[in-house]
This record gives C-alpha cells, structure tokens and sequence, in this order.
C-alpha cells in the first residue's frame, strides 16, 4: 500500500528543531505523525531521506503482512545448539569456576562442595598450555 507524506508543523524549542511529518495511506485508513528532531545543522536532504526511508518502510511492513495467513500456526524451528570448540568450554567452566571461587570467598559453600570439586578437578583434567590468556 502507498502512503503520502506531508510536512505539518515544525518548532524550535530549547535549540532543537522538530519537524512534524503526517503519513496518510492511499486508503485514507491509517494516518499518523511522526517528528524528525535534530540540533545542529543537516544536510539539504536529511528530512527527505528520512521520510522517503519511512515510506519504503510503511510500504515494505504492508508487503509483509500481506504474507501473514491468519488462523495458520507460524512453523517453529527448534534452536541450534552450536557445539563449543575445547578452548570456549575451557573458557565456560573456568568463568564459573570463578563464580563458584567469589562463593567460597564468601563462605556460603566450603572447599569440599561437590560442584566446586567436580569443576576444579574437569579445569585440571582439561588444562592446556595455550588456555594461560584466558586465567
């Protein structure tokens, strides 16, 4: 659908100019406002650039919703889980090691904590030479 865009007002309040542009659809059924608002001096065509950005927009948002069926149940796809590489795990479990080190800091978990052993003993078992730039 087109729409038609019109300059309506504009004002200039505490050294801001705000120019007021009314959209109309070729319907007559949707009419609104939006304001462009800027400080300082523009180039000749920034007002025109944005309202002819907005229009493509307005046209472009009609197009889509034209594809939207309704009563349809959108298609769901489920999440792909991305695999970490060793060094992003590394990375991962070291992090909440950290966390699980402030914890212990603080006294609310103490040294034998299952959790906290589990993890230390996996950051042992996984420790490589080029991991030092992550600790």
């Amino acid at each position: 659908m087109k729409y038609t865009a019109q300059i309506v007002n504009k004002t200039i309040v505490n050294g801001i100019l705000t120019v007021q542009v009314e959209y109309r659809s070729e319907d007559g059924n949707d009419i609104f406002s939006n304001l462009y608002s800027t400080n300082g001096a523009q180039d000749e065509s920034w007002l025109s650039d944005s309202v002819n950005k907005k229009l493509t927009e307005l046209e472009n948002i009609h197009t889509f919703a034209d594809s939207i069926e309704i009563g349809k149940t959108p298609e769901i796809k489920p999440k792909v889980e991305t695999e970490l590489t060793p060094r992003e795990l590394f990375k991962q479990k070291s992090d909440e090691f950290e966390k699980l080190i402030s914890v212990l800091n603080k006294g609310y978990i103490t040294s034998d904590n299952e959790e906290f052993v589990t993890l230390n003993q996996w950051l042992k078992d996984n420790w490589l030479p080029e991991y030092l730039d992550m600790v």
